[in-house]
């Protein structure tokens, strides 16, 4: 069975903790990383999952680029959630960390991937039609799953980095130009600036990530 967490030290004391809807954050520009950020870690010891039942779940991907239309989540539909995020952080931050690839991580995403997942429907009786995009959890994760995929077998798979923000810790993809991006949002990158000045004004070393 894979990780149904993730994060630097899989394993560590968790706290499953229930998060308001409008608590998510999407900052790495695909979907399947966000998911990873569904975990937060705090000094890598313990951390905090944010799914912690299956409508955190629904929440998520209500708030994804997948949403807003989503239909009732399942205890399986969140283990399924759980099990893929573990898979796609191992697989997105093996090369961040120069730790082996886990060929179990592999043959769960392909299979992820490889789930059935439905296209748009047409709806309505013509005056005028609409169009419905998928609406099942699982389907939805089927698409992360396979957005996955692509990225780690892209060109962006080599972009994959951990926020230089310590206490973040997010991943996210770096599309700079120059590729050297060091976090995963502006604010992260303000507070170690704003840090690394109050350490210089108080004679400390600056903080890591500068």
């Amino acid at each position: 069975m894979l990780l149904s967490g993730c994060g630097p030290q899989a394993g560590g004391n968790v706290q499953h903790v229930q998060t308001p809807p409008d608590a998510f954050r999407f900052r790495s520009g695909f979907a399947c990383i966000d998911l990873t950020a569904t975990f937060a870690w705090h000094g890598r010891l313990s951390g905090q999952d944010r799914l912690a039942r299956p409508a955190d779940l629904e929440a998520w991907l209500a708030a994804s680029p997948l949403g807003p239309t989503v239909s009732a989540a399942t205890e399986d539909d969140l283990k399924l959630a759980r099990e893929l995020r573990g898979a796609i952080y191992q697989l997105a931050s093996a090369p961040h960390f120069g730790r082996a690839v886990n060929a179990r991580d592999v043959e769960y995403l392909n299979a992820a991937a490889g789930e059935p997942v439905r296209g748009p429907r047409l709806v309505g009786d013509g005056s005028p039609f609409q169009t419905a995009d998928i609406d099942a959890p699982r389907e939805m994760l089927g698409v992360l799953a396979q957005q996955a995929v692509r990225l780690l077998g892209g060109p962006l798979q080599g972009r994959i980095k951990e926020c230089a923000y310590p206490p973040c810790w997010w991943l996210f993809v770096d599309r700079s130009r120059s590729a050297n991006r060091r976090w995963c949002c502006l604010q992260c990158g303000q507070r170690v600036a704003s840090r690394n000045y109050r350490s210089r004004r108080h004679g400390r070393q600056p903080a890591a990530g500068a």
